[in-house]
């Protein structure tokens, strides 16, 4: 989602802590504290309130307040998938928000796709991240991301050159999990 108040970080928190229910992955609320929420994701109490209530408000989070938990929502099945909690740990602790956004972005187009290559371009992701569309002078911000998320061995991708000033990025895999 291009939302900039959406958080893919808060979201994958509340899939690694989620549990089925027989119908839903659910998070009992006594876990999710804003407080925890924050602590865990390496940001503060108030930014973890915002991103909850904006999970609620576009229906990826549901409360059910006579069991009190939350339900996860899925806008498609493929965004279901969960990564692990070791993995988002250690992303968390490593790299920066727009590191992690653009992981699990790709990570839900990749799935999304059938598992199959994909094409995006860095006025895309940069969009995604919140960084300026109109200028290729801040794409050295995506390459830096791409280039890590590879090092990591948690994507591959190439570089197609389409236009003098324009590369499409072709992601050939997506790996939820750090090799060993």
């Amino acid at each position: 989602m291009a939302d900039k108040n959406y958080c893919d970080l808060v979201y994958a928190w509340f899939q690694c802590k989620s549990e089925w229910d027989g119908e839903n992955r659910v998070v009992p609320y006594k876990m999710a504290t804003f407080v925890t929420i924050g602590e865990e994701t390496g940001m503060d109490r108030r930014s973890a309130s915002k991103y909850v209530k904006q999970l609620l408000k576009i229906g990826l989070l549901e409360e059910n307040d006579d069991n009190k938990t939350y339900v996860l929502k899925t806008l498609q099945s493929s965004s279901a998938m969960l990564v692990p909690f070791t993995t988002l740990r250690q992303l968390v602790n490593s790299l920066n928000r727009n590191s992690v956004n653009l992981f699990v972005y790709l990570l839900n187009r990749y799935l999304g796709n059938g598992e199959t290559s994909f094409i995006v371009t860095h006025k895309e992701l940069k969009s995604r991240i919140g960084l300026a569309t109109t200028t290729t002078s801040n794409n050295i911000v995506i390459n830096d991301i791409l280039d890590i998320l590879r090092r990591l061995g948690l994507i591959e991708y190439e570089l197609q050159q389409v236009e003098y000033d324009k590369t499409n990025i072709v992601v050939t895999k997506v790996s939820n999990v750090l090799p060993e």
